[in-house]
């Protein structure tokens, strides 16, 4: 799956409101995809009675770290963590893979929309600096007043989210909106 920044395209939407698998599964494959545009294959969070931690996810104080490793950034805990890495590592896993699935692509499980979705923002032209009465980035999202997304979109729109759908933006909104403003609110701030 291509990516780039997703931070950046969820609160591009301006709708940043607000599965298969769960925190106690033993061996769920996945892959991390982050701003950085690597993806690595993954093991998603296991439950471990070898002792927990007192430390948030946030306290680690990177935002993304090496895409594999629970303890190398916050995104990364709260997706593939689990109690001996945070209080609240794996606190994003569901819904992680109710958009995505476990293996990333929506290849096996998660909503194809979502996937579809976040790869329509990935593919969105950054602004033009030049075109400053236009953003090209925001028209390429969703209907907008031309500094947010509208509330609704029109039949036939071919915005991002008018191409996937609601369900498909709210399933992505709600993994962001975990990561963002539950579980990395400092590390993972713009």
């Amino acid at each position: 799956m291509k990516t780039t920044n997703w931070i950046l395209g969820a609160l591009a939407v301006g709708l940043v409101v607000a599965a298969c698998g769960g925190k106690d599964s033993d061996d769920v494959q996945g892959s991390a995809s982050s701003s950085s545009g690597k993806t690595s294959s993954v093991v998603g969070p296991t439950s471990s009675s070898s002792g927990g931690s007192s430390k948030s996810c946030d306290d680690i104080g990177t935002c993304e770290g090496d895409q594999m490793d629970p303890a190398s950034g916050c995104f990364e805990c709260a997706i593939l963590g689990d109690s001996t890495t945070a209080v609240d590592g794996g606190a994003c896993f569901d819904s992680y893979t109710q958009c995505f699935g476990t293996k990333a692509d929506c290849s096996d499980a998660g909503n194809k929309s979502c996937c579809d979705f976040f790869n329509c923002i990935q593919d969105c032209p950054k602004d033009d600096p030049k075109t400053a009465d236009v953003d090209e980035n925001l028209n390429c999202l969703c209907t907008n007043d031309g500094d947010q997304c509208l509330m609704t979109e029109p039949m036939g729109s071919m915005t991002c989210i008018g191409k996937h759908g609601v369900p498909a933006v709210q399933d992505y909104l709600e993994f962001v909106d975990c990561v963002i403003d539950l579980t990395c609110q400092v590390s993972c701030a713009q």
